[in-house]
């Protein structure tokens, strides 16, 4: 029944009958109801794009408090902003960035900023170092982390405060904890060119050691990754990005669906429709870069319990549109700008969306959302972005998480 319905829904990729998903399929929620963990959502993009021009939205007017926490600048615990990543975890912050976790680790910093050491210690082959580590993700509700390079995990349990390594003996990239404690993740996943066959999954399940579960296999032969010419780099044709639910959404770049992935156990089911119509990419497309820029490109999916922050590429601009996840009001349709942000989101892998934000002084500044957790967005800004309302900083200290309370 599993790959069943992993047939009907990649068979959709050519597929985009706006009618089999219309509004008649949405739950209404109650004032305080969000359990949205059987809903669908469908929301007309290509509408949106072509009548809306960016606007002057700051997350000021959806927030309910807005704090800043200075990271304790040491010796030990520098930080840039490229490729910042964040976890809020129990009272502490989890930090890494500028892929220096390749060889500084995952720093622990308490709820005032101030520096406790790290969970990865570094670059090596210890017990608690990997070789190059790619990524780490955390699943709140059972409370772990795992970080992996190409062919080993760390996994580091809060709850019992253990941390255990295994190999993969494969490849092992976009990883993703689920609530069931199992991982999700791409296998033999790079960035050159390569296509996928029967005998080659495209997705895995594994246990907490590491061990494949479930594999889900391509119906037939298709390109993994799309190589553009003229230095465009190459083309991912799968996304995986953690949920605030602990769930994991899934998006092939062919398919305007945006798929929820619960356990091994349960169906991939569809979570997020927005359909992009007359602009939506097809393969014969992926390599034409004319054609590109002509195309919606969902870049990132990033989702909390009132709204979707949907991160996309649309002739050469880079957007962040927000969405109310109660009524699918079409709240903001933000453009990063290029002298101050369009960087950082193309250096910054583990950036899920931006947004733009007012600060007490008036001064009007681009975020990046990286988290969300307890009802609170978590972004972060440069020192030198913050020196202005923040007291007791320098240009050249760390970075200063922000943490907006929207519920």
């Amino acid at each position: 029944m599993f790959l069943c319905c992993i047939c009907v829904f990649l068979s959709g990729c050519g597929n985009r009958n706006k009618q089999l998903f219309s509004e008649n399929n949405i739950i209404d929620m109650d004032e305080d109801d969000y359990d949205d963990s059987d809903k669908i959502y469908f929301i007309d993009f290509e509408q949106h794009v072509k009548n809306m021009m960016a606007d002057t939205f700051f997350i000021n007017s959806i927030a309910k408090d807005i704090t800043f926490i200075p990271l304790e600048t040491t010796d030990e615990s520098l930080l840039r902003i490229e490729h910042f990543k964040v976890a809020k975890i129990n009272e502490s912050f989890y930090v890494s960035s500028d892929r220096f976790f390749t060889h500084s680790g995952i720093m622990e910093f308490d709820a005032t900023g101030r520096f406790n050491g790290y969970v990865l210690q570094g670059r090596g082959n210890g017990p608690k170092e990997l070789p190059v580590t790619v990524e780490w993700s955390y699943n709140q509700n059972t409370q772990l982390l795992v970080v992996s390079s190409s062919r080993q995990m760390l996994l580091h349990s809060f709850e019992n405060n253990t941390m255990n390594k295994y190999d993969y003996g494969s490849e092992y990239w976009r990883v993703c904890l689920l609530n069931d404690g199992t991982m999700v993740g791409f296998p033999n996943y790079s960035g050159s060119k390569r296509i996928g066959d029967m005998i080659d999954p495209y997705m895995q399940f594994r246990n907490q050691e590491g061990e494949v579960v479930h594999s889900i296999y391509y119906p037939q032969k298709r390109e993994i990754t799309y190589s553009v010419p003229e230095g465009g780099g190459t083309i991912s044709a799968y996304s995986l990005f953690p949920s605030y639910t602990g769930d994991a959404l899934f998006k092939d770049m062919f398919n305007d669906t945006i798929y929820r992935i619960k356990s091994m156990e349960d169906d991939i089911k569809p979570y997020l429709i927005p359909f992009t119509g007359s602009l939506a990419l097809s393969i014969k497309d992926a390599t034409n870069p004319a054609t590109i820029n002509q195309k919606i490109i969902i870049a990132r999916t990033f989702d909390t319990k009132k709204y979707f922050f949907i991160m996309y590429r649309y002739r050469q601009e880079v957007y962040t549109a927000i969405w109310d996840k109660k009524n699918l009001t079409f709240i903001a349709n933000t453009k990063a700008d290029s002298r101050d942000l369009y960087g950082i989101v193309s250096r910054n892998e583990n950036n899920y969306s931006f947004t733009k934000y007012r600060t007490p002084t008036g001064k009007e500044i681009m975020i990046p959302i990286l988290n969300y957790a307890d009802g609170k967005l978590y972004g972060v800004l440069e020192a030198e972005q913050a020196m202005e309302f923040v007291p007791n900083i320098v240009f050249d200290d760390n970075p200063v998480i922000v943490a907006i309370a929207i519920e």
